[in-house]
């Protein structure tokens, strides 16, 4: 049992730094939410993979011993960070949603066995490692490695700026409405189906169908588009949903109703509200200003 920790341990980094680099766009989100430069996330799933494949083969057992405890210290203080703050998931599984104290627990029980178990890391390996087990350690990081190195940097996210065109091929589109304010309004070319919001005012929120904090607020911006309506304002109330989409829903309100394009994906957090003067952004708030009142 004592000798099959390694391995096991290696085999969850190995399997949690996949994770990160074939989901861009939960990477992203991870990274956008705590403003972690992207290379910072980038040698983060080296160190995983690097220390997993150590761990796995047995080579440099000290070392990677260390390696692997001061590696999982940092995954329990940020496990802790993120249940303190109230996040759902801790964001280290990649697509998985984990609850950040189930995973701070994981994390806290390795960093134990590690210290308690010592001597099972310190065994696995004895010297002289062979040179078909190095060379075929130093062959699978650098395909892993490299491969990961390669689909991070080329799946990398494109931050839509109020004065940029989308180029066809952008896959994964950050959204920072608040950088917005006082230029045009940067996605009229991506609703389905096309609303004019280039005169008069609009008042547009975005939102995730799977928030919570936006089905509370849906109903509140419905009711702001029926209390204008009744007060002869002409401002429209644009709802648009980012995908993946919900179930489709009818539209018994009147507020209108448009989905960004399912071509791409999407980050932004949400719900964000956007007002809009002429096409021009003059506000953007995560407080919801308009409905703020609205019980």
């Amino acid at each position: 049992m004592c000798r099959a920790l390694p391995l096991a341990v290696g085999s969850l980094l190995l399997v949690t730094a996949l994770l990160k680099t074939f989901y861009a766009a939960d990477t992203a989100q991870l990274r956008f939410a705590y403003e972690l430069p992207r290379w910072l996330v980038i040698i983060a799933v080296q160190a995983e993979l690097l220390v997993g494949l150590l761990l796995v083969s047995g080579i440099s057992s000290r070392l990677t011993w260390v390696s692997g405890l001061g590696l999982f210290v940092v995954f329990a203080t940020f496990s802790l960070y993120r249940a303190l703050s109230g996040y759902e998931s801790c964001g280290c599984f990649g697509p998985l949603e984990v609850n950040p104290w189930w995973t701070l627990t994981l994390d806290a029980v390795i960093v134990w066995l590690l210290v308690v178990q010592r001597q099972a890391f310190l065994e696995r390996s004895q010297p002289p490692v062979g040179k078909v087990k190095l060379s075929a350690s130093a062959a699978g990081y650098l395909l892993l490695g490299g491969s990961s190195l390669f689909l991070m940097v080329g799946s990398a996210p494109t931050d839509l700026r109020a004065d940029d065109s989308l180029p066809s091929n952008a896959k994964l589109v950050v959204l920072k409405p608040t950088e917005w304010i006082n230029q045009k309004f940067p996605l009229n070319d991506e609703m389905s189906p096309k609303i004019d919001v280039s005169d008069g005012e609009s008042v547009v929120l975005l939102y995730h169908h799977d928030c919570s904090k936006c089905r509370d607020a849906l109903p509140r911006y419905e009711q702001l588009a029926g209390e204008m309506a009744k007060r002869g304002d002409t401002a429209q109330v644009l709802l648009l949903e980012v995908p993946p989409y919900g179930m489709a829903l009818d539209h018994i309100g009147l507020a209108t109703r448009a989905r960004l394009s399912a071509d791409r994906q999407w980050f932004v957090q949400a719900p964000v509200e956007i007002q809009l003067w002429d096409g021009m952004v003059r506000l953007a708030s995560l407080n919801l200003p308009s409905v703020s009142e609205v019980p």
